[in-house]
């Protein structure tokens, strides 16, 4: 009994120095593909402004700029047909291949979503570039795996790291990008889903450093125009009424957006040409208007920033009018923009748009508030809660919209308001029994196979990955549950604690359009390939049957 704990022990290392190996390699890996990727975005969404600068002081090219934005839909529309997964903003594909709900061709999405996403960044669009780096990630770490000959079910795992080491190069936020992955993709930590994903991130974040440096490239905070004081007891009033502001948006958001898909998903002429001429001619306009209403908004949220009091915005009136009247107009126009590209799935991150937005609100609360009785110098704190509020009111990702404002400034003065605001934001989201954005988005992908329920038995063998650990440490596909264990010729109704030993029988339900791939991923976890439970009957699927059990991966 001793020698076969002590062999568990040694194996239990081994298998965690390899997953620490491979966290580390897909994150240096990362690093480098990510880096590159943001920038090039940097520059050409800094090219794409002066452009639409240029054009709107020489009105005469106005035409030409429409012709190009419909050719421009033209391509995106071919590159979206030949290659359906970069549809979307590259979060809801990173998660479902991290939950084994889709299968991807890296080295087919990699470069289609990097290039695709770059050229609505030139257009014009309202569009970030950590969306698709987190989808960038993922391939990259799932290229890894597979040249590795790595099997499907551990390279879930580097997909899951190489999609947190993608939102931290893009962000320069390294536990934002941890909890990201796991707080929205897999909802759950596991030790080797822990070790994987951090050893991934610090990989991708030294190199991403190193890279920076290199290029004589900034490293240090996201934003830095943003000084934050103590907040007295009595500015608590004001951080909850923009709250509750921002929180309501965030459901009009998600409200929107469903509106947006539904109206797009009937549109097919073309291929989807009109789906994506939309968005794009929107983006063409709202560009002529001000060049902050286009991009991601990170520069944006630097011009809403004023270091504690001490300066102005350095926002330009719109057509003239005053502060509040453009911060309206702004919030207005980008609230339009982000629901068409969310409705019509263009490759465009929504991660920095939906923050963006926030800050906006935060900005046009904050000069109410001044006007109220606030003191100035908390402007830049209604600011940054409203951008955390927005996040976890849409996102439904409540710790890493706390942890990423206070990763982007570097100031931890602000974190009990912060917390009070996503509280707020996360309240009002549970209140409307809205799901997350991301996941809205994610069931858009997935509608176009439906799925079923199907029940398979099948039998853990000895030395399979299965034999010797908790159910919880598995990482199983999405949407499967372990219904019953049969164990020395006794039935067991299985927890998440529950220990797999060999010789025991799994009695597994799964949810899935494609029953072989769902087979195929059991056989490498317990080594035995699963056969059709007659036990139990199939069920149609039905949608309100999801995660309805305790022991579900999801």
């Amino acid at each position: 009994m001793e020698i076969k704990a002590d062999k568990s022990k040694l194996n239990a290392l081994k298998s965690a120095a390899q997953l620490l190996a491979m966290g580390l390699l897909t994150g240096v890996l990362t690093g480098v593909v990510v880096t590159f990727f943001n920038i090039a975005a940097d520059i050409i969404s800094e090219y794409s402004g002066e452009l639409y600068i240029y054009i709107r002081e020489n009105p005469a090219f106005i035409p030409l700029l429409f012709v190009v934005l419909a050719a421009g839909a033209f391509l995106l529309s071919v590159a979206m047909y030949f290659v359906p997964m970069i549809r979307g903003n590259g979060v809801p594909q990173a998660e479902g291949a991290s939950r084994g709900m889709l299968r991807m061709k890296w080295y087919k999405v990699l470069p289609a979503m990097a290039a695709s996403s770059l050229f609505v960044m030139f257009m014009g669009v309202t569009a970030g570039a950590e969306g698709p780096s987190m989808l960038i990630g993922a391939m990259t770490s799932d290229g890894a795996g597979t040249l590795l000959r790595r099997p499907d079910m551990e390279r879930r795992l580097y997909i899951s790291a190489g999609a947190s080491a993608g939102v931290a190069v893009a962000s320069n936020a390294p536990i934002t990008g941890v909890l990201f992955a796991l707080e929205e993709a897999h909802r759950r930590f596991t030790p080797p889903l822990v070790i994987t994903t951090f050893a991934s991130v610090i990989g991708a974040v030294v190199t991403r450093n190193l890279l920076r440096g290199a290029l004589k490239l900034s490293t240090g905070a996201a934003f830095h125009d943003f000084k934050v004081v103590d907040l007295p007891i009595n500015a608590y009033l004001y951080v909850v009424l923009a709250a509750i502001v921002c929180a309501f948006l965030g459901i009009a958001i998600y409200k929107l957006s469903s509106l947006s898909g539904r109206m797009f998903s009937k549109m097919t002429a073309l291929r989807g040409f009109v789906k994506v001429l939309i968005p794009l001619l929107f983006a063409g306009a709202v560009g002529l208007i001000s060049v902050f209403a286009t991009g991601g908004g990170h520069s944006l949220i630097e011009a809403l920033g004023t270091d504690g009091g001490a300066e102005e915005m350095t926002l330009g009136g719109i057509f003239g009018a005053p502060l509040l009247a453009t911060l309206a107009i702004l919030i207005v126009l980008r609230v339009i923009s982000l629901c068409l590209n969310i409705g019509a799935q263009l490759p465009a991150g929504i991660f920095v748009p939906i923050i963006a937005l926030g800050a906006c609100v935060g900005a046009f609360m904050a000069q109410l508030c001044i006007m109220m009785g606030m003191d100035k110098a908390y402007a830049d704190a209604i600011v940054l809660i409203c951008m955390a509020t927005i996040f976890a009111s849409t996102v439904k990702a409540p710790l890493t919209a706390i942890v990423m404002v206070i990763e982007f400034t570097w100031q931890f003065t602000l974190l009990i308001p912060v917390i009070i605001g996503v509280l707020i934001g996360y309240f009002v989201s549970e209140l409307f029994r809205h799901k997350p954005l991301y996941d809205l988005i994610l069931e858009w992908m997935l509608d176009e196979n439906e799925p079923s329920i199907h029940q398979f038995t099948a039998k853990v063998r000895r030395g399979s990955h299965a034999d010797g650990r908790e159910i919880r440490d598995i990482i199983w596909p999405s949407d499967m549950t372990v219904v019953l264990l049969e164990r020395d010729g006794k039935a067991v109704v299985p927890s998440s604690e529950t220990e797999l030993e060999s010789g025991d029988i799994l009695h597994i339900k799964a949810q899935t359009s494609d029953k072989r791939v769902v087979e195929d991923d059991i056989a490498q976890i317990v080594g035995d390939r699963p056969r059709k439970d007659i036990s139990a009957p199939e069920y149609k699927y039905d949608a309100s049957q999801k995660d309805e059990s305790a022991n579900s991966t999801d």
